[in-house]
């Protein structure tokens, strides 16, 4: 039933020229805490694999990372998990407001560089 209600909402959305999009704006943001600790954040539900990226790029020795924030619903993997679907990767897609479609490989280094520029416009600890 989920699924047929999905279905009519979005032949009903693109019967009346209202295409999904095909970029999802996914807001991040590091703040510095003290000399050696730092608090990154994630929109929607970032699936746990992000955090290696975070230590990798948030320039911290302590790094405290969020989820749930800036009002994005949905999750946001990893490249390396694309290939695996399942709901978090791609049923759960087709529930958004955003678009049925499926995320696209990319997102590791979009999130890499957003966040070595948010290091390094707060300055390296």
């Amino acid at each position: 039933e989920l699924t047929r209600n999905n279905a009519r909402y979005w032949a009903r959305r693109l019967a009346e020229g209202s295409a999904p999009n095909t970029h999802i704006p996914w807001s991040v943001g590091l703040a510095q805490l003290t000399d050696a600790h730092r608090l990154a954040w994630i929109a929607g539900e970032p699936l746990s694999p992000w955090m290696e990226v975070l230590r990798e790029t948030a320039g911290a020795r302590h790094l405290m990372a969020l989820g749930y924030t800036g009002g994005i619903q949905g999750y946001l993997p990893r490249d390396q998990q694309l290939p695996e679907g399942g709901y978090e990767i791609t049923r759960s897609r087709k529930m958004g407001d955003e678009g049925p479609g499926h995320f696209k490989p990319g997102l590791d280094q979009a999130v890499r560089e957003a966040f070595q520029r948010l290091a390094r416009a707060i300055g390296q600890v």
